[in-house]
């Protein structure tokens, strides 16, 4: 989508050197509980959005980049819907 990620990496929240947050938006039951653990003192929105979890599908290579780029966009919807776009 035009973004280059190639840099990037998920981070847990203990790996964060700000830990100061208006909003956190999970995408697993995991993180979901993460982020309550972390924000229990703190004024912080949570928003759970459950999402297919992509690494799970197994096929050709099309079939694979078919699942990321549908969670890719489903969460383009949510994001757009939710904050603007």
């Amino acid at each position: 989508m035009g973004a280059d990620l190639s840099h990037h990496k998920p981070k847990a929240f203990d790996e964060l050197s700000d830990t100061s947050f208006d909003w956190i938006v999970s995408l697993s039951p995991s993180a979901q509980h993460a982020a309550v653990e972390l924000t229990r003192t703190m004024a912080c929105e949570l928003i759970f959005w459950p999402t297919f979890d992509a690494t799970a599908v197994r096929g050709s290579r099309d079939t694979i980049l078919a699942a990321f780029r549908g969670v890719r966009d489903a969460l383009g919807v949510r994001v757009t819907e939710a904050f603007g776009g």
